[in-house]
């Protein structure tokens, strides 16, 4: 197995477990036999494609992009007003076809079936980096967050062998980025327009470079980018509006910590806890990691250590407690007036100010955030005769 994971210069050691650029390790290529030759070095030909990840945003797949093109696709001359119905969201037809094509500005992540990861990026054009084995198949987004899923989204390449490895290019004397000449002006530059990995059944899985941004595509041997439906890319999409927003209740949370619904249950950080006020067809989903401003409130009201494996079933008026309790953790003007506080209310309040008062503290806006957010879908999910369920992991 090829591992290029520990480089003496550090390289590959992402700190926070988040993607950056300048901590990677691969190089970055612009000779098209410097290109060639490093790929043919990982000997991708015979692999099979298990998985594949972007790790940050797909530009293209935003729900005002999926708007926009939704309305661009009906007839002109249907009514304005129709026609902005019919291109909302939640009213867009599961007919609509989309392209498997997406714009990135971090690395596409190729897992194969033994477990190898092929990482490939276009810094800008006309260079490309890419490695073997040296970024987590988890790591996070050093940019934006990610919101699509692109084993859906290039679903046709999943399972399939890589069968050519193809590099197109072209000659040039113009620098593609800049559109200016090269350096050295007057000569003229073999440069590489795209990689494509081609698989059995005729099917590409084509990476290029446009400007800063990376192009991924799903395309046939007619170099024709395949089509899906939205019906078949809905499911793949995770952008803030589908994990953020409880649509039983119309509730859009500021804090990235809140998620709600089935989605959202994916695309929390596990072990999580889940809220369910009894009655309703709503669940919020928050980490344990980002579950402290409550875990504390819960153990200063009920006078016993909050337990994330545990189930709790709250009345409203003891919710109501450990909300206002809540309140008070989070408006103290003192790091120093909170620890004293924590201590003397609770026998867990030493512990806790020990592990992990002090990052509280730095991160005292995402908590209030936090706070607000959770008292606003509190007063839209529950009434004076209802209960909140917490279950744990």
């Amino acid at each position: 197995m090829i591992n290029e994971t520990i480089t003496s210069s550090g390289k590959n050691e992402f700190k926070d477990y988040t993607f950056s650029s300048s901590e990677w390790s691969a190089p970055t290529m612009v000779s098209a036999e410097e290109i060639k030759n490093r790929l043919n070095s990982f000997n991708l030909i015979g692999r099979r494609i298990k998985d594949l990840r972007m790790i940050g945003l797909s530009y293209f797949l935003t729900r005002n992009w999926i708007e926009d093109a939704a309305y661009n696709a009906l007839p002109d001359e249907m009514p304005e007003e129709e026609r902005q119905l019919k291109s909302n969201y939640d009213n867009i037809s599961s007919a609509l076809k989309l392209s498997r094509y997406s714009q990135i500005d971090e690395p596409l992540l190729v897992k194969f079936e033994d477990d190898d990861i092929f990482e490939i990026d276009t810094p800008q054009q006309p260079e490309y980096r890419f490695s073997m084995n040296c970024i987590p198949w988890f790591i996070e987004a050093g940019t934006n967050v990610p919101n699509v899923e692109a084993n859906i989204l290039l679903a046709p390449c999943i399972g399939k062998k890589i069968v050519e490895v193809a590099v197109d290019t072209y000659i040039s004397d113009t620098d593609p980025m800049f559109h200016c000449p090269f350096d050295d002006s007057g000569t003229k530059h073999e440069l590489v327009s795209r990689i494509v990995l081609w698989l059995e059944g005729d099917i590409g899985l084509s990476i290029s470079g446009w400007i800063d941004y990376c192009e991924v595509a799903c395309i046939d041997r007619n170099n024709n980018t395949l089509p899906i439906t939205f019906e078949e890319l809905k499911p793949a999409l995770f952008n803030w509006e589908d994990i953020h927003i409880d649509n039983v209740v119309g509730f859009e949370a500021d804090s990235n910590s809140f998620h709600f619904g089935e989605i959202g249950a994916e695309h929390t950080e596990t072990p999580y806890m889940t809220l369910v006020p009894d009655g309703t067809d709503t669940a919020l989903h928050i980490a344990v990691d980002d579950f402290d401003l409550f875990a504390w409130s819960l153990t200063n009201v009920l006078g016993e250590q909050f337990d994330e494996y545990d189930n709790y079933e709250l009345s409203y008026s003891q919710w109501s407690d450990i909300l206002n309790e809540a309140h008070k953790i989070v408006t103290f003007n003192t790091f120093d007036e909170l620890f004293d506080y924590m201590i003397a209310t609770s026998e867990c309040g030493l512990r806790y100010m020990n592990h992990a008062g002090t990052e509280f503290w730095k991160q005292k806006d995402r908590y209030l955030s936090q706070y607000a957010d959770m008292k606003k879908w509190s007063a839209l999910t529950m009434m004076s005769d209802s209960k909140m369920n917490i279950y744990g992991f």
